[in-house]
């Protein structure tokens, strides 16, 4: 599908600030991205996850890590047992999205994204 240049655009500014956000505050940027395409562009919800899981993987997974690293501020026995868990728990939950529909799945996450925020809105200082 080709998409109009604005599109574009559009999707390198919002690459650039969910790639800040993702560095600054450890998130994945599904919690922003996903939101942008399904209310800002009126894509289905598989579609939007799926797309941003194909968008995080290397500049999440590998370049902001590397910032942390340089710092040591990552256990690298922890992440490596946590990524070998990550890689059959990512499949199954891709294979149990197809078979929720996207409202469902829409208020999945959302839900997901309001209990996420309270807890650590509510959370005593570190």
């Amino acid at each position: 599908m080709m998409l109009p240049i604005d599109t574009h655009v559009l999707f390198v500014v919002l690459g650039l600030v969910v790639g800040a956000l993702a560095g600054l505050l450890g998130i994945g940027g599904g919690i922003v991205v996903v939101p942008f395409l399904v209310y800002g562009l009126g894509w289905p919800e598989q579609v939007a996850h799926g797309t941003t899981l194909a968008m995080l993987m290397f500049p999440v997974g590998f370049l902001s890590a590397w910032q942390y690293h340089r710092r040591g501020e990552v256990r690298a026995k922890a992440a490596a047992i946590m990524f070998a868990s990550f890689l059959p728990g990512g499949y199954l939950g891709g294979l149990l999205a197809q078979d929720i529909s996207s409202t469902d799945l829409r208020r999945l996450f959302g839900a997901f994204a309001l209990l996420v925020g309270f807890r650590m809105w509510r959370a005593p200082p570190t």
